[in-house]
């Protein structure tokens, strides 16, 4: 039986939190599709390259706070900040379409706001 709409994010949640790039990944249909503002990520190694490693290179001490998070049916809807010693994300939204126990498509806005220093 594949995993829950609930069981996915909180796995999602826990490989972000803990820097488990193998376990989000696994979080991903192969033909997942992350949506953003300035672009489109195709697939799940596109999403994991371009998207994931792109930004955690840029930001290596991110930290995220999962605010809010609601889940109905196979869509899942959270709010989340995140700090980093080079800038701050006051706000992020992200949604989720879960299913067979993957993520399918996700889309995901935040601000970035840069720190003086």
């Amino acid at each position: 039986m594949p995993r829950s709409t609930r069981e996915v994010f909180d796995s999602h949640e826990e490989a972000l939190l803990t820097g488990n790039f193998e376990q989000l990944a696994g979080d991903y249909a192969e033909d997942a599709v992350l949506v953003t503002i300035d672009g489109s990520f195709v697939g799940r190694d596109t999403i994991m390259k371009d998207f994931y490693q792109t930004i955690l290179s840029q930001f290596p001490d991110v930290k995220i706070s999962f605010e809010k998070v609601n889940v109905e049916g196979n869509i899942c809807l959270l709010q989340w900040s995140a700090e980093a010693s080079t800038a701050s994300f006051p706000r992020g939204v992200g949604m989720f379409l879960i299913q067979d126990g993957l993520i399918q498509r996700q889309g995901e806005w935040f601000e970035i706001i840069p720190k003086q220093g």
